[in-house]
């Protein structure tokens, strides 16, 4: 019997990047409203990972398969926060706009949209806290102003899976305690991927966390502590 529950399923996947093997046999699974961290070095492979997730390259060996209701499908609807996102800030884009173009994926910008999507779009800016913001023009904005509007833009496309890399970047402590309560709450409705160097914030609110270095290392949240799974990645993985 299938597992109706599973999304994407990555198996025995490696992946060159630059001409250097950037992933070596990975495998993993992803389940719906599950979370899921990932975390490892700068150069690890983390970047590449969800490059292959999002369908940004493929890989040189290996599958990696999606499910909806137990059935294959080509792809999933996938919302996307990059870590750097830039705009001209002298081009006059408003933050409304840049959540409306969320419901086009990345294909750009329209001259109109139904009232049902400036409906959606005003919904989740409100959910995020930008709502008084969106007349407001997105180079004007601080940077975690910025990351809530461009959380809010990947929210429209009624994503089945959230991904996220560095989401806490431009934050203070305040408004990373609040992204995360966030998180919590997007769980409900659809499963997540959080790529961060801060395994402190990942162990908090992920049901997995991935370890990359090459390699793939993966541990389950409910049955290890924080320390224990620092120790485990200074200790063994260092020299993967």
């Amino acid at each position: 019997m299938g597992n109706d529950r599973l999304l994407i399923e990555v198996a025995h996947v490696s992946a060159m990047y630059e001409n250097r093997l950037a992933l070596h046999d990975v495998s993993l699974q992803l389940e719906k409203n599950s979370f899921l961290g990932i975390a490892g070095p700068n150069g690890g492979g983390k970047t590449t990972l969800l490059r292959l997730l999002l369908g940004l390259m493929k890989p040189s060996a290996g599958t990696i398969s999606f499910y909806r209701n137990g059935q294959p499908c080509r792809h999933l609807s996938m919302g996307y926060l990059p870590q750097q996102t830039t705009f001209d800030n002298g081009f006059p884009l408003t933050v409304e706009e840049v959540v409306l173009s969320g419901a086009l994926g990345y294909g750009g910008l329209r001259r109109s949209y139904t009232r049902q999507e400036r409906e959606q779009a005003h919904a989740i800016m409100e959910e995020v806290g930008i709502d008084g913001l969106h007349r407001a023009l997105v180079g004007e904005l601080s940077g975690g102003q910025r990351q809530r509007a461009l959380l809010a833009r990947a929210l429209m496309c009624r994503p089945e899976v959230l991904v996220l890399d560095e989401p806490n970047t431009f934050f203070d402590i305040k408004a990373r305690s609040w992204m995360l309560e966030e998180l919590r709450q997007l769980q409900q409705k659809c499963a997540v991927i959080m790529v961060s160097h801060d395994l402190r914030d990942l162990f908090a609110v992920t049901d997995q966390i991935a370890y990359i270095h090459r390699h793939l290392h993966l541990y389950r949240t409910a049955e290890v502590s924080l320390s224990q799974l620092e120790d485990d990645i200074l200790n063994s993985h260092c020299d993967c």
